[in-house]
């Protein structure tokens, strides 16, 4: 196989060239490992509720959370290497659900982040594909009662409460709400884990009987690239309860993942869009992001074709965006740092 230097190719290969290996390295780890939670915040490392605002720092310091839950046990001595703040953590897994979360405690804020498919080991692939495949749906359990006019994903419900009852994460969050009465509680989580902490938002809340003790501890539920988690019913009242200030739901262009499960459920609001581009949009219509997801179809076309004709004509193996890299968790990060900087 030929390989060819970069100075040989012509201006516009050789931009091309530099454009891919930029992107790769946009999505990379080594980017992100030398930052703690907060490290957009002040010395008091609090985070914000603003109403009716999208509020960027908590935006990172959440998105950042809902990556690093792929650290699993490593996470403790991952963040405190980096982190001044010295979070209480604690680390949460149930082997037969294949399910795993994690919270850091802080003066005033309990963050909690649930974990999502793990793409780079086999048995986590199976389990989670498992979960995401049962598209069945129960009634929701609120952990007093069944609320039967509330369905949920059977599978992600199921995956919840592994974590939520048999490895007692509820009762520690509760315990420490009863214990800490100033700070709130932020849901996070990235394709399964922000299904994940969707629910288990509406389970803090007890959402379905008319007692919601927690709702003002509730600081907010941010997601990347969940799918639908219940029906509309479940969905509305979610949303209801928690109000668009305290919703963020991003979706970037065109990941299939936030598209699923096809038919009798429905998303939360908050939704927060990611365009073809890699901004992110706070206000669009359906038609904005139907003709912006068939601009990012042409261009992962385009970029596909291009990986193809270096490839079998001068011998350059680059990786061009796959199909499936919108569900990417760092593609998300980097669209936020990106609008951040606007």
């Amino acid at each position: 196989m030929a390989y060819v230097s970069l100075n040989k190719l012509d201006i516009q290969t050789k931009e091309t060239v530099i454009g891919a290996a930029n992107e790769l390295l946009s999505a990379s780890d080594k980017l992100f490992d030398k930052e703690p939670f907060f490290s957009n915040f002040d010395g008091n490392a609090q985070l914000a509720t603003l109403p009716n605002q999208f509020h960027h720092a908590n935006a990172i310091c959440l998105v950042r959370a809902a990556v690093i839950a792929y650290k699993g046990e490593k996470l403790q001595q991952y963040e405190t290497e980096r982190s001044p703040e010295q979070a209480d953590y604690h680390f949460y897994e149930n082997q037969k659900t294949n399910s795993q979360a994690f919270t850091a405690l802080y003066p005033n804020d309990l963050i909690v982040s649930f974990r999502g498919t793990q793409t780079d080991d086999f048995r986590d692939q199976i389990g989670d594909m498992l979960t995401n495949i049962q598209v069945s749906k129960d009634s929701f359990e609120n952990g007093k009662q069944t609320i039967a006019h509330y369905k949920v994903h059977s599978g992600f419900q199921k995956a919840l409460l592994s974590l939520w009852d048999d490895e007692g994460l509820g009762n520690y969050i509760v315990d420490c709400l009863q214990k800490h009465s100033t700070i709130k509680v932020w849901f996070t989580g990235h394709s399964l884990g922000g299904a994940l902490a969707t629910i288990a938002s509406a389970r803090l809340l007890n959402l379905g009987d008319g007692e919601h003790f927690y709702s003002n501890r509730i600081g907010g539920l941010y997601t990347i690239g969940q799918p639908r988690v219940g029906d509309a019913n479940f969905a509305e009242a979610l949303s209801k309860e928690l109000g668009e200030n305290r919703i963020t739901r991003m979706v970037n262009n065109n990941d299939i993942v936030t598209m699923i499960p096809f038919w009798k459920f429905s998303h939360i609001h908050g939704r927060r869009y990611i365009s073809s581009n890699g901004e992110l949009k706070h206000k669009f219509t359906n038609s904005d992001i139907r003709n912006d997801r068939i601009k990012g179809i042409l261009i992962f076309i385009f970029w596909y074709g291009i990986k193809y004709a270096l490839n079998r004509f001068i011998g350059l193996k680059i990786k061009s965006k796959s199909i499936i890299a919108d569900h990417d968790k760092y593609g998300y990060l980097a669209a936020i740092r990106k609008s951040l900087n606007k």
